[in-house]
C-alpha cells in the first residue's frame, strides 16, 4: 500500500473510533438514566407495598386500586430491567469493537511509519 491510502485508512479508522467513543458516551448516558428510574420504580413499589399493608388493616376499595397500581409498576420494573440487561450486553460488544479498532489504528500507525522510513531510504539513496 503506497503512504496516502495508508493515512486515508487510519484516518477513517480513527474517525469510526471516535464516532464509537461518542456513541457509547450516549448510551451510558441512556443507561445511567434508566438505572435511575429503575431505582425510583423499585421505590415507589415500596410505597405500594406499605400502602397495601396499612389499608389491608382497614379493608376498603382502595385496595384493588392499589393492587392495579402494584402490577403496573411491577410490569414497569421488568422492561427496565430488560432495557438495563441489554444494554450491559450491547455495552460489552461495543467495548470489543473499540478496542479492535484501536488495534487497528495501532497497526496502520505502524504501517505508516514504516512506509515513511522506506520512502526516506528510497530518497537517501537517490
Amino acid at each position: 500500500m503506497n503512504l496516502k491510502k495508508l493515512i486515508s485508512l487510519k484516518f477513517v479508522i480513527t474517525l469510526i473510533c471516535n464516532l464509537a467513543l461518542i456513541f457509547f458516551a450516549y448510551k451510558a448516558f441512556e443507561h445511567d438514566k434508566n438505572q435511575t428510574e429503575l431505582y425510583e420504580l423499585k421505590l415507589e413499589k415500596k410505597t405500594y407495598i406499605e400502602l397495601l399493608e396499612t389499608t389491608l388493616q382497614k379493608p376498603e376499595e382502595s385496595v384493588s386500586k392499589l393492587e392495579k397500581l402494584l402490577i403496573e409498576n411491577e410490569n414497569k420494573i421488568k422492561e427496565k430491567e430488560a432495557i438495563s440487561s441489554s444494554t450491559n450486553y450491547f455495552f460489552y460488544f461495543l467495548i470489543g469493537v473499540m478496542i479492535l479498532l484501536y488495534i487497528l489504528d495501532f497497526f496502520f500507525e505502524r504501517k505508516i511509519k514504516e512506509q515513511k522510513n522506506i520512502e526516506n531510504d528510497t530518497g537517501e539513496m537517490l
